[in-house]
């Protein structure tokens, strides 16, 4: 058995096409009969000979286990909820990097948003590059903790960061900022996060392209977990120089009766985030932002925002 498993791996290695998933899943077998210790030692030494006789890389052949590891705790997770529906299979056409991405979001998001976004990229619904901005958004939530403890979730997350995280997923999925979401075509638009100007540091600024003849719409958001006071609004205020609408965002928690009383500012958006079970629009536009008159100061760096985004202006 010992030799069969070794030569099944190095047989798939050398496919030109080779199956991660079929590889990983022999390589978790192996581990698990005690085939790599009886043989080598140890798994560790196993990956080594592997690698050496295959010329694939160590962490490529630990990548293709611990995703393998890491999917088979997800359908335990899932399959925990008694759901009627299967758990979709694993395939080589999701990336194993998109399953250990899906490890590390395990650690820190709320188990009702991940399994969604689980079976999503299970189903090859989300592109790496989404996954990869989901994780840097939750990744301060993990309050500098290491990944040590595969496949548990963090004790304690930072609930700010937590709740800030949430608000940008949000802001990515929901067009909040048009006059009307429910138009049939959605202006093509892009998220930046951690916008640092002098006065400010936007936590995201929503760049949106109307049309390739006109100038780029920045909207400028702050996600604040406290009413903001006089001076903060004031602050706002003036950032309509840098963006046609600037809006601010708060939990629901945050704005409870013994935080006192708050009315938005003329012209500033006001965006309220519930994440209470059974509530279905969780980010509700409590007051819309109204469009900035002068922007002037920004023309150039749109222009520049413009290009690297792939945005075609023409003035």
């Amino acid at each position: 058995m010992t030799t069969n498993i070794f030569e099944e791996v190095l047989q798939l290695l050398s496919q030109v096409d080779r199956d991660w998933v079929c590889i990983g899943r022999l390589l978790h077998k192996g581990s698990q009969q005690k085939v790599w210790v009886t043989r080598f030692g140890s798994v560790r030494q196993a990956i080594v000979r592997i690698s050496e006789q295959s010329k694939v890389k160590p962490a490529s052949l630990w990548r293709f286990l611990s995703s393998v590891r890491i999917y088979n705790e997800l359908e335990r997770m899932y399959l925990s909820h008694a759901s009627d529906q299967p758990f979709p299979e694993l395939t080589s056409a999701c990336g194993a990097e998109n399953i250990e991405l899906l490890g590390r979001l395990r650690r820190v998001m709320p188990e009702t948003e991940f399994l969604p976004v689980a079976i999503s990229v299970l189903r090859n619904q989300v592109s790496r590059e989404t996954l990869r901005t989901l994780w840097q958004d939750y990744k301060p939530a993990m309050q500098g903790k290491t990944l040590r403890g595969r496949g548990k979730p963090v004790v304690n997350p930072d609930l700010r960061s937590l709740r800030k995280a949430q608000i940008l997923t949000m802001i990515r999925g929901s067009p909040f900022w048009a006059p009307d979401d429910r138009l049939p075509d959605i202006p093509r638009h892009e998220v930046l996060t951690q916008v640092v100007l002098p006065e400010i540091t936007w936590d995201a600024v929503v760049v949106v392209s109307h049309s390739p003849s006109k100038a780029l719409e920045f909207n400028g958001v702050r996600i604040l977990d406290h009413l903001p006071d006089n001076t903060e609004c004031e602050t706002l205020i003036r950032m309509t120089k840098y963006c046609e609408r600037v809006w601010i965002a708060i939990h629901i928690d945050d704005c409870s009766e013994e935080n006192g009383s708050f009315e938005p500012p003329s012209g500033i958006g006001f965006l309220l985030i519930s994440d209470f079970a059974g509530i279905s629009n969780r980010m509700r536009v409590i007051q819309p932002a109204r469009s900035g008159n002068d922007v002037s100061e920004a023309l150039l760096p749109r222009t520049i925002v413009g290009h690297l985004l792939g945005f075609t202006q023409q003035g």
